[in-house]
C-alpha cells in the first residue's frame, strides 16, 4: 500500500545503500573500521598476512574439503593464499565454498561412494586388459621369427646329419691302411 502511494506521488526518494553500515561517517571511522575489521590482524613486516594466518587457513580448510579433496601442501597455501587476500569478513564463508576455479585441477578429487571407487577399479582394469592386449599383439612377430629360427636350425641339423653319413661312408669306404717299407696302401 505504501509503495503503491508512493509511486503516485512521484516524490524523489533517495536510496542510501551503506556497504559497513551507517556508523562509519569519516574518513577516519573508515580507516579505523578497515584496520580492525577488515585487514588481517597479524601482519609481517611486509604487511602481508603472518604464516600464523595461512596455517589456520590451511588447517580450516583441510577440515572443511579434506574428505573432498587431496593434494599437497603447497596446493592448500595457494587456496589459502586466494582467501587471504579477501576481506576478513568474506574469509568464512569463502572456507566454506569448493577450491577457485584457477586452482581447482591442483587437486584430486577422492571418491566418496563405493560405486565411484568401482568405476574408477573397471576404469582401470580395461586399461590393464588394452596393455596387456597391446603385449600380445606384439608377441606374435617374435613368435613368427621364433619358428622361422626353428625350421633353420632343424633344416641345418639335417644337413649336418647327411655329411655325417657321408664323412662316415668315405671313412668305411677307405678300409685299413698298411704302413710297411715306408709307404702306406690301402689292403683290399
Amino acid at each position: 500500500m505504501i509503495l503503491t502511494n508512493w509511486s503516485k506521488s512521484l516524490t524523489p526518494v533517495t536510496l542510501l545503500m551503506l556497504k559497513h553500515g551507517d556508523a562509519i561517517r569519516t574518513t577516519a571511522h573508515f580507516q579505523q573500521y578497515d584496520k580492525t575489521v577488515l585487514q588481517p590482524t597479524i601482519t609481517n613486516r611486509a604487511g602481508a598476512p603472518a604464516k600464523v594466518l595461512h596455517t589456520e587457513i590451511i588447517a580450516r580448510l583441510r577440515e572443511q574439503h579434506g574428505s573432498q579433496y587431496q593434494a599437497g601442501l603447497i596446493t592448500w597455501r595457494l587456496w589459502a593464499n586466494e582467501i587471504l587476500k579477501l576481506p576478513v569478513p568474506q574469509q568464512a564463508n569463502t572456507i566454506k565454498e569448493p577450491p577457485p576455479s584457477q586452482i581447482i585441477q591442483l587437486f584430486d578429487r577422492i571418491p566418496a561412494a563405493a560405486e565411484e571407487q568401482l568405476q574408477e577399479l573397471r576404469s582401470t582394469m580395461n586399461l590393464a586388459r588394452e596393455v596387456l592386449g597391446s603385449c600380445l599383439a606384439n608377441l606374435e612377430p617374435i613368435k613368427l621369427c621364433a619358428q622361422d629360427l626353428m625350421r633353420r636350425v632343424e633344416s641345418f641339423e639335417l644337413v649336418l646329419a647327411a655329411l655325417q653319413r657321408a664323412v662316415d661312408g668315405l671313412q668305411g669306404s677307405l678300409g685299413p691302411i698298411k704302413v710297411g717299407g715306408g709307404a702306406a696302401y690301402v689292403q683290399e
